[in-house]
């Protein structure tokens, strides 16, 4: 069952934490196996953090692919809240020098 990775319904919030939730689970799943494999301290820390960040890199793509379209997708909105409130505001500031009487000179 392939299909195209579509934004969670809770929007950019839900998937950046579904996400992170993901890449943190893994390094703590590679910090556990080189744990039990004798590796302590800093160099068991670089390793986890090394290997679970390869690991993410191939396990989560489509979820990096969700998070990319659903930050993309806020952005967008954004922009078109923007372009309206703008164009608001210049329809206000154009109405008010409409009723501007000449004699306010």
């Amino acid at each position: 069952m392939t299909s195209t990775p579509t934004p969670e319904a809770g929007g950019p919030g839900r998937a950046f934490l579904l996400y992170n939730v993901a890449r943190l689970g893994l390094l703590l799943l590679f910090g556990g196996i080189l744990w039990l494999a004798g590796f302590r301290g800093m160099l068991l820390a670089l390793f986890a953090l090394v290997l679970s960040g390869i690991a993410s890199w191939f396990v989560l793509g489509r979820q990096r692919v969700v998070v990319g379209q659903a930050l993309s997708r806020q952005i967008q909105q954004r922009r078109v809240k923007f372009a309206q409130r703008t164009a608001a505001e210049d329809a206000a500031v154009d109405e008010m020098f409409a009723r501007r009487s000449p004699s306010d000179d």
